[in-house]
């Protein structure tokens, strides 16, 4: 339980261990998710950032991003209704790859990974474009008081090194690159 008066600003609530039974929709994890949702709901009104990470009902790695939608997570029937914003982080596919160079033909997307060196094989190594090492964040069906249109995907690349992200660019559900530029996302943070 975190306190009220202690000086965190976000917590992250893994609840896979719930999840897990869910498939069998036993009522004691029904219960408990019921509960987890409630308290997090009270915690945010106390302005405590609460993130509550799901696991997903199948892999959805290689799903377009439009397809995508609040069935994939599991007990989502109840963290779901909850949830004031949901987002799906996802890595990046070699399909992801291609379907940004359909929709973006003329972008050369070399340059947005090309100042980014490998630093698990050494520095000054040069990097390849590795679509594994891409993160992608979908923001999807629920994004209240975010100026963010549903459907918008960060892309982020991860130095698999030092694990530090970057944000590369921004897509509509259709994977067309879209400028963000100075748009508040929630509580007054800009991207």
């Amino acid at each position: 339980m975190v306190n009220s008066d202690e000086e965190i600003e976000t917590v992250f609530i893994d609840y896979l261990e719930v999840t897990q039974s869910l498939g069998e929709e036993q009522p004691d994890s029904i219960r408990v998710l019921n509960d987890l949702a409630r308290l997090c709901k009270e915690n945010l009104a106390k302005n405590k950032a609460i993130i509550a990470m799901a696991q997903a009902n199948i892999d959805i790695k290689d799903k377009k991003l439009g397809e995508i939608g609040a069935e994939y997570i599991k007990g989502s029937h109840t963290m779901h209704h909850k949830a004031d914003t949901l987002l799906y982080l996802m890595k990046g596919s070699t399909n992801d790859l291609n379907y940004l160079i359909k929709a973006n033909p003329t972008v050369n997307f070399g340059e947005y990974f090309d100042e980014f060196e490998d630093l698990s094989k050494g520095v000054g190594s040069a990097l390849t474009i590795n679509p594994e090492r891409i993160r992608k964040v979908l923001l999807k069906d629920k994004i209240r008081n975010c100026s963010v249109p549903s459907g918008t995907c960060l892309w982020c690349y991860v130095e698999p090194g030092t694990l530090r992200w970057h944000d590369l660019f921004a897509t509509d559900s259709d994977y067309k690159l879209i400028n963000l530029d100075g748009i508040i996302l929630k509580d007054g943070k800009i991207l």
